[in-house]
């Protein structure tokens, strides 16, 4: 499924609490696309015009595509996330990640490496 699809079934959720649970019920049932710049490029768009609902849905949308931490490092490394992007009124960013941070539990872990002694 891609990156569209999902945001645009998320964004039939009526609430962040709703795109949540979604998200996490379809956690791993879903086939994915790949995410690209186009993408972190339009939840920017969409942070400036403080769309919140539409923002939440896109970003998502990509963390379900990509892994939600790299999606975080990627916003940080574009400079989504700064709050002189936005006037320094960073509430909607904040909630993005707060966001992200709420189904930090569904992303897939990594094995942990041996250490060579």
């Amino acid at each position: 499924m891609s990156v569209e699809a999902i945001e645009k079934l998320l964004l039939s959720c009526p609430s962040v609490a709703a795109k949540e649970s979604w998200v996490r019920a379809q956690a791993g049932q879903v086939a994915l696309g790949k995410s690209s710049r186009g993408d972190i490029d339009r939840i920017h768009d969409l942070l400036k015009q403080n769309r919140r609902h539409e923002a939440a849905a896109a970003t998502l949308a990509v963390a379900m595509a990509d892994d939600g931490i790299a999606l975080i490092a990627n916003l940080r490394r574009r400079g989504v996330l700064r709050a002189s992007r936005y006037g320094f009124k960073a509430g909607a960013p904040r909630e993005l990640v707060r966001l992200l941070g709420r189904l930090h539990d569904l992303r897939v872990t990594l094995p942990a490496t041996e250490t060579y002694q």
